[in-house]
């Protein structure tokens, strides 16, 4: 369903870094050994498997439960599934507010409207539900981009008490993207799908209408859209048109319930992210909040505070890692796009003398120098380094964690 896509969102600009005299923004922490990190795997309808990482607050509950769903394709590796489990600044907020919480990961398919990654993500809602610890009525979903796609799709096959979904990937959800939109080549590129996002009415036909209008029919419970206002893709496309134009409209035409927000000075799934500034770091916690207070209002089982003794605040961002200094000439000569496989790229770009990298579409990751080839975000295990061929040349980019190999186009 899911197909890696060469798009880039430009997001929200790095904001210089806190200096030591302002306070971090900091996320709960609790211990492993308090609430350890378990490895799910589960059979979809289709008979495949689908995986997953859990976690649940100390007691025997019942508790209601979140399920993250990440952005971008999948699958993503159990290592860096783990690490947002325990690292996560909305993950770790969510375990400490009293939810269980659950972050699968899913498969992508040649035809974007194939629905691998439904059954993996579905099949890991439907399993959360029968957990002894959670009350069935008090599963709730949340994802960003193509994440937020899955959240509506799931809210449609089967009950969930609320949805959020900040920035859904709705060329996908509308049915507008499929294995039959034209493209230049073999894989589809970003000049295949801007078409969609820059006039979406164009492609809006009566048929493709009826199809979002039953996907929206389907969905049960409330629904919350977030987005931050920093709308432009690379090359100047608003990849919220379709969003505000087509998705809000017909969400309120169905009479759904439904709660919006727009976060200023926010890029892609901000929410999902921090690190970028303190800017984005305060707005995902502003996020979060809003978010857990739209839960709760439509939850029969409602989360209860991990207690204070067993949570340590400590800051989102890495800050005290120093970063060296690297010319502004290297930095430039590592920007570019990086194949990984037939239509699947990385993609570099440099703001702020910062090097950004995105796997596409998804969040995008801030970069410092340890050195001049490697580099390393403060937030999570995200790294990347640069090989050059003989001449001296950049010729390819390895990404981890995991340690993808990209090669220079």
């Amino acid at each position: 369903m899911r197909y890696f896509i060469i798009i880039v969102f430009a997001l929200v600009a790095l904001l210089p870094l806190p200096t030591s005299a302002q306070t971090p923004v900091t996320r709960p922490a609790i211990a492993e050994e308090i609430s350890p990190v378990e490895e799910l795997s589960v059979t979809t309808r289709d008979g495949r498997t689908a995986i997953g990482v859990v976690r649940k607050p100390p007691g025997r509950g019942p508790f209601p439960a979140v399920v993250v769903i990440h952005g971008g394709t999948g699958p993503r590796r159990l290592e860096e599934l783990k690490y947002q489990a325990l690292n996560s600044p909305t993950m770790t907020r969510f375990l400490a507010a009293g939810y269980v919480t659950m972050i699968p990961t899913f498969h992508s398919a040649e035809d974007p409207q194939a629905l691998d990654a439904l059954w993996d993500t579905l099949a890991i809602v439907d399993h959360v539900k029968q957990m002894g610890e959670v009350d069935p009525n008090s599963v709730v979903v949340y994802g960003c981009s193509v994440g937020g796609d899955l959240v509506l799709e799931i809210a449609g096959e089967t009950e969930v008490a609320a949805t959020t979904a900040e920035e859904p990937f709705t060329i996908l959800f509308t049915g507008m993207f499929t294995k039959d939109t034209p493209k230049g080549g073999a894989s589809f590129t970003s000049a295949d799908v801007s078409p969609l996002l820059e006039d979406p009415h164009s492609f809006y036909t009566p048929a493709i209408r009826r199809v979002t209008q039953e996907r929206i029919r389907k969905i049960t419970g409330p629904i919350f859209i977030a987005q931050g206002d920093q709308r432009q893709l690379l090359g100047g496309v608003d990849h919220h048109k379709i969003i505000d134009e087509i998705l809000i409209p017909e969400l309120k035409a169905s009479g759904k319930e439904l709660e919006e927000i727009v976060y200023p000075g926010q890029g892609h799934c901000f929410g999902l992210g921090g690190g970028f500034s303190e800017s984005s770091e305060e707005a995902a916690r502003s996020f979060f909040a809003d978010m857990d207070a739209f839960f709760k209002r439509h939850l029969p089982t409602q989360p209860h505070a991990v207690d204070d003794s067993l949570v340590e605040h400590v800051p989102v961002s890495n800050r005290e890692r120093v970063a060296i200094t690297v010319s502004s000439e290297t930095l430039a000569d590592y920007v570019g796009t990086y194949e990984i496989g037939p239509g699947q790229d990385y993609v570099v770009t440099l703001e702020d003398d910062h090097l950004i990298g995105a796997f596409v579409p998804g969040g995008r990751l801030a970069f410092f120098a340890e050195s001049e080839t490697k580099f390393f975000n403060r937030v999570n295990l995200n790294h990347i380094e640069f090989v050059r061929g003989d001449s001296g040349t950049v010729t390819h980019v390895i990404v981890g964690p995991g340690d993808i190999t990209a090669s220079r186009k």
